[in-house]
């Protein structure tokens, strides 16, 4: 798991180093998304996407995140004498894609891949006892579960330009956890979730016409 860690961390970092390096000679945006998922295991995602344009058709793609996910495999870490339903996690990510489009007018298609390394800010779960729903704050380490998760995500849409270089888009997007998130000897829980987010985006600076 360090390894994969590791890995995972170099990565990131070699993509935020190269961001820094094109960052002067890029066309860079910035912008606003939300969103949500298609599947239970995935809730509620609001982001501050950054874009910085290398070529023509080919940029990174990335920014903040908050995002909550739900994984049922959690519920056989806790008291069985409960009835639980469901584990909600909210996590701070931060995903570095390689975006690549195709300048098909009026709208663009484009497709992304990369890495996202997720931090979990809060864990709870919810059940019913007595008829009654309850709401119970779990604990990362009493649980034995780690608060660092990562993997891929693979996605795709399309964007559309409005005035002054602003413009739209909508995608789709599914992530796979590849880092094991439960910490004890006797099993183990990857993250993953389909989700779409809809965003505006925006010129950091104004180009000429």
């Amino acid at each position: 798991m360090i390894k994969k860690v590791d890995l995972l961390l170099r990565w990131r970092l070699s993509l935020l180093l190269l961001l820094a390096n094109v960052a002067v000679f890029a066309q860079n945006s910035f912008g606003v998304s939300g969103g949500g998922g298609f599947t239970q295991s995935t809730g509620f995602r609001a982001a501050l996407p950054v874009e910085i344009r290398i070529k023509n058709n080919t940029a990174l793609f990335g920014g903040p995140a908050f995002l909550m996910r739900r994984n049922q495999e959690i519920i056989r870490k806790l008291d069985a004498a409960r009835d639980y339903y469901t584990v909600e996690t909210n996590y701070l990510s931060l995903p570095v894609m390689v975006k690549l489009r195709l300048d098909w007018e009026p709208i663009h298609l484009y497709g992304l891949f990369g890495i996202e390394v997720n931090y979990g800010l809060r864990m709870q779960a919810t059940g019913v006892e007595d008829q009654t729903l309850f709401k119970e704050k779990l604990d990362f380490d009493h649980i034995q579960l780690s608060r660092l998760d990562g993997g891929v995500t693979v996605g795709g849409g399309f964007e559309a330009e409005l005035r002054n270089f602003r413009k739209i888009f909508a995608d789709l997007r599914y992530y796979l956890g590849i880092l094991d998130i439960d910490q004890s000897p006797d099993g183990e829980i990857f993250q993953e979730g389909t989700y779409v987010t809809l965003g505006f985006m925006m010129p950091f600076f104004q180009p000429k016409e």
